[in-house]
C-alpha cells in the first residue's frame, strides 16, 4: 500500500527558563529557597506514603484478629463516611476541587464495597482511642484545613465550608484520630525491614527450553498484497 505521511507541524515542550522571575511567580526569594522546599516536600510525601503502607498492614492486622457482626443499617451511612474520607484524602494531596468532582461516582461505586470493612475498623479504633486515651484538638483539625487551602490556593473558610458540606470535618477528625492511633501502635510494634527478592537467574537448561520454544513458533504470514489506498483517501472516508 501507498501511504503518504504530510508534517502539519512540528512542536517541542519549551521549559521555562529558571530564573529570577519564575523564582519570584512561585512565592520564593531565592532559588536555594525553592529547592529546600522542593526537597522538604518529596521527603514529606515520601514519608507520608511509608506511614500509610505500615498503617495499611496494622489495619489488616487488626481486622484479622477481630471478628463481630455488624448491624446492616448502618452500612450505608457507612458509605458515606467513606466517600468523604477519600474526598478529604484527595484535597490534601492537593487535587483540585473540580476533579475531585469528577471522581464522585467513581468513588461511591468503590466505597460500598469498603463501607462494612471500615466500618468494622471504626469500631475498633473507637475501642483503641478508649484505650490510648487518644483525642483531636480543634486546632490540630484547622491546622490540616489551612494545609488543604494552601495546596487548593484558596480561603481557610470557603474550604472548611466546603468539608462542613460533605462531612468532611468529622471524617478529618476521625482520620487525625486514627493517625495518632497507629503511631502509638507502630511505637509498640517491632519493625523488620526486608530486602526485595532478586529475580532469579535462568539455569542453562531454561535458556535453551526458551530458545527452543522460540524457533518452533509458527511464523506470520506477511499480509496479502492489495490495492492500496492513499493517506488522504483514508482521510476523506472517515
Amino acid at each position: 500500500a501507498d501511504i503518504e505521511i504530510k508534517i502539519r507541524d512540528i512542536q517541542r515542550l519549551k521549559v521555562p527558563q529558571f530564573d529570577e522571575r519564575l523564582i519570584k511567580s512561585l512565592g520564593f526569594d531565592t532559588e536555594k529557597e525553592l529547592r529546600e522546599w522542593i526537597k522538604s516536600d518529596l521527603e514529606s510525601r515520601l514519608g507520608e506514603r511509608v506511614r500509610q503502607v505500615m498503617a495499611g498492614q496494622i489495619y489488616k492486622y487488626l481486622l484479622g484478629k477481630t471478628d463481630f457482626e455488624l448491624p446492616t443499617r448502618l452500612s450505608e451511612r457507612q458509605t458515606d463516611r467513606v466517600v468523604a474520607r477519600q474526598m478529604l484524602e484527595l484535597y490534601r494531596q492537593g487535587v483540585p476541587p473540580a476533579e475531585v468532582e469528577k471522581r464522585m461516582d467513581e468513588m461511591k461505586t468503590g466505597a460500598r464495597e469498603e463501607a462494612v470493612r471500615d466500618l468494622k475498623l471504626a469500631f475498633i479504633m473507637e475501642s483503641l482511642s478508649e484505650k490510648f486515651e487518644v483525642d483531636v484538638s480543634e486546632a490540630e483539625v484547622n491546622g490540616i484545613i489551612a494545609s488543604i487551602a494552601q495546596r487548593q490556593g484558596q480561603r481557610f473558610d470557603r474550604v472548611r465550608d466546603e468539608l462542613v458540606k460533605r462531612d468532611g470535618i468529622a471524617s478529618l477528625y476521625v482520620q487525625l484520630r486514627d493517625e495518632k492511633i497507629v503511631e502509638q501502635l507502630i511505637e509498640k510494634a517491632k519493625i523488620t525491614e526486608k530486602e526485595p527478592e532478586k529475580k532469579k537467574d535462568k539455569s542453562p537448561e531454561t535458556e535453551a527450553s526458551d530458545a527452543k520454544a522460540r524457533k518452533s513458533r509458527p511464523k506470520r504470514k506477511p499480509p496479502a498484497k492489495t490495492k492500496g489506498k492513499k493517506a488522504d483517501e483514508f482521510a476523506d472516508e472517515t
